[in-house]
């Protein structure tokens, strides 16, 4: 149902921005794992929301 009322405002760009933004923080999520740096990713959750917004700008 949420899905359904996404698809009128979900655009090629901010679908796509999305899904960027949500591979680099599963990318931080990995290293974290594996090399054991401290990427702190619950601090990149804002960004979400910023490239969403962004996408819906003309000219970017």
């Amino acid at each position: 149902m949420l899905a359904c009322q996404a698809k009128a405002f979900l655009t090629d760009a901010a679908l796509a921005s999305l899904t960027t933004t949500g591979s680099i923080m599963i990318l931080c999520l990995g290293i974290n794992l594996i090399w054991g740096k401290e990427i702190r990713v619950a601090n990149m959750l804002p960004v979400v929301l910023i490239g969403l917004a962004l996408s819906y700008v003309p000219g970017i």
